[in-house]
């Protein structure tokens, strides 16, 4: 499947064509170091939103049901 690399030939160091272990070791170490990195954007961008028991004091009762419902009136 990944014969030429999970980023095509981009590691083939030595130009001949091929893949060796060295070369599809460093492929898969930077494919794993993106994945790394993904993910610990998701995580940090996930507890920039999460909503903590304390920000529900933020609104009054009244606040809270403007803010969903809809322009027509009907809830969101």
């Amino acid at each position: 499947m990944f014969d030429k690399g999970i980023f095509g030939k981009l590691f083939d160091l030595n130009n001949d064509g091929r893949l060796d272990s060295l070369e599809r070791a460093v492929d898969f170490a930077a494919f794993m170091s993106v994945l790394e990195d993904e993910e610990k954007e998701t995580q940090e961008s996930s507890t920039a939103f999460s909503s903590d028991d304390d920000d529900d004091d933020l609104f009054d009762e009244d606040e809270e049901d403007d803010v969903f419902i809809d322009d027509d009136g009907d809830d969101a």
